[in-house]
């Protein structure tokens, strides 16, 4: 009995090491193992059952994780399903993007693209995407035409801590899903661009959330945000802001 209450026990602790825990956990432990293995030598039939969930465990984490991409190995790339992607690039020391094999992604997430000054109108184009993030880059410089693959399919767009200098305002004119921009952390002094542009583009009725904190702006002109009929949160924080004129924010943020 008492060999039998000592099987239990470690399987138990082997299912739950197995169940509970990721990959990162039991590819370093595995001297936690052969120690269970070990003691548990005489108990083949169950050892191979456990060893068998074990592989499975390993073989499901490594499925469900990314991969790299075979156009950067700096990019990792997953599948959504046969036609839509995700992928993922960090710290690219490169000063323009590498070309997307891909006709649809779904999240384009690029993070500390260290040369990356400007974006040209081929800089995306053969991608449609849902969601782009270029974070913690140098950019500074937005074609206006570099995002027409995705004017009607994007809804999400972060450029924060980038270099901007002014309010990219003719790169996002023609968006017609956009609801979600950050521009925060930039260097962007004046938003009256936002003024001077007339009431038929779509994107000033389906921008819900516009992100422009942490940079340089000092005054707010009267209606300056007035056209974003459906702006339900505008966030300001940390600019220096010393002026408002008139009544520079739509109804729908009251």
């Amino acid at each position: 009995m008492s060999k039998l209450n000592t099987l239990i026990c470690f399987v138990k602790q082997l299912i739950n090491l197995v169940v509970f825990v990721d990959l990162a956990f039991l590819c370093f432990n595995f001297n936690l193992l052969s120690l269970l293995f070990r003691k548990m030598k005489h108990f083949w039939p169950s050892l191979l059952l456990i060893t068998n969930l074990i592989l499975l465990k390993l073989s499901i984490s490594i499925e469900s994780s990314p991969n790299h991409c075979l156009f950067n190995r700096l990019c990792y790339c997953s599948s959504l399903d046969n036609s839509l992607y995700d992928v993922t690039c960090l710290g690219l020391p490169l000063p323009s993007f590498p070309v997307l094999p891909f006709e649809s992604i779904f999240r384009l997430n690029v993070i500390g693209f260290s040369k990356l000054r400007e974006l040209d109108a081929q800089a995306l184009a053969n991608s449609s995407l849902s969601a782009l993030f270029i974070k913690k880059s140098k950019l500074s410089i937005i074609d206006s035409l570099a995002f027409k693959p995705s004017w009607t399919t994007l809804t999400t767009l972060d450029l924060s801590y980038n270099q901007l200098n002014k309010l990219p305002i003719h790169s996002l004119i023609n968006f017609s899903s956009l609801q979600w921009l950050s521009l925060k952390g930039n260097q962007i002094d004046d938003v009256s661009l936002l003024l001077i542009h007339p009431n038929t583009t779509d994107l000033w009725s389906t921008l819900q959330n516009l992100f422009l904190g942490d940079n340089l702006l000092t005054s707010l002109p009267d209606s300056t945000f007035i056209k974003l009929v459906n702006l339900q949160f505008l966030d300001l924080d940390n600019n220096l802001i010393t002026k408002i004129e008139g009544i520079p924010f739509p109804s729908s943020l009251e």
